[in-house]
């Protein structure tokens, strides 16, 4: 059965395009605004109402939500720098865990991956996801979900999603 899952979650992955709808964007606001030099902050994401209908018609009951988070850690200036000056944002080798909600029980994977993205004058102009290792897969199905992510199709929707989240009034500092 859980073979299944995986293949289900799999196909789900290879046909879906990704979503920041469930992103809780107050979490680094207040690192942000705040004289730190340092974006240290828990961020986490979860599929919104309409996600986990789809989620859940996609997958014939079986995956019911998806819920992940992440600790960032990154120079703040290295952030301002890119946003204003049309620069380039790299971060490090981080870790993004998820737990898939099945109609049985829920299991845990992990992402390894090493983003970095390109501030153009009109917002982000490339994105690069670099997911480098999952865990809690099989590995022939881990492979799929590194291509996947690495696709240019979710790098463009990667991108769209992040000058969404940016053109949000509250994100900067005032």
């Amino acid at each position: 059965m859980r073979l299944f899952i995986f293949a289900v979650f799999t196909a789900m992955l290879l046909t879906s395009k990704a979503s920041l709808a469930g992103i809780d964007k107050e979490a680094c606001e207040k690192v942000f605004r705040s004289t730190a030099n340092v974006v240290d902050c828990q961020l986490s994401f979860s599929t919104d109402a309409r996600e986990r209908e789809a989620l859940m018609k996609n997958t014939y009951g079986i995956i019911r939500n998806i819920t992940c988070g992440t600790h960032l850690n990154i120079p703040k200036n290295q952030v301002f720098n890119a946003l204003f000056g049309a620069g380039k944002i790299i971060l490090s080798p981080h870790t993004i865990d998820c737990e898939i909600q099945t109609n049985g029980d829920p299991f845990k994977i992990g992402m390894t991956l090493a983003p970095f993205i390109q501030i153009g004058d009109e917002g982000v102009s490339e994105i690069g996801l670099n997911i480098q290792k999952v865990t809690g897969l099989p590995a022939f199905i881990g492979n799929l979900v590194i291509k996947y992510g690495n696709s240019p199709e979710l790098q463009q929707e990667a991108k769209k999603a992040l000058n969404q989240f940016l053109a949000n009034p509250g994100f900067m500092p005032q």
